[in-house]
């Protein structure tokens, strides 16, 4: 079976969007049982989703967003809502 580095290994470019209710579906396969639910936990914590920031200057504070709008947007695939 081939990593993931050699199944991506091409330029973006070459990626194309897929239709939206058919990447909701992965992401539940992928994420709505105990294995995802644990990879899901450890990004909520590793980025810190919704912990105060504090004071951050505006890079960090920007950089820190964008990386939670990420854990976000993943976890927004995942609800039934």
């Amino acid at each position: 079976m081939k990593t993931i580095k050699e199944r991506f290994n091409r330029p973006l470019s070459d990626f194309k969007r897929e239709p939206r209710m058919e990447i909701i579906g992965c992401a539940k396969r992928c994420l709505n049982n105990s294995e995802g639910e644990r990879l899901l936990k450890d990004l909520i914590i590793e980025y810190g989703l919704d912990d105060p920031t504090g004071a951050l200057d505006s890079t960090q504070l920007l950089y820190r967003t964008a990386q939670q709008d990420v854990i976000k947007h993943i976890l927004a695939l995942t609800n039934d809502t």
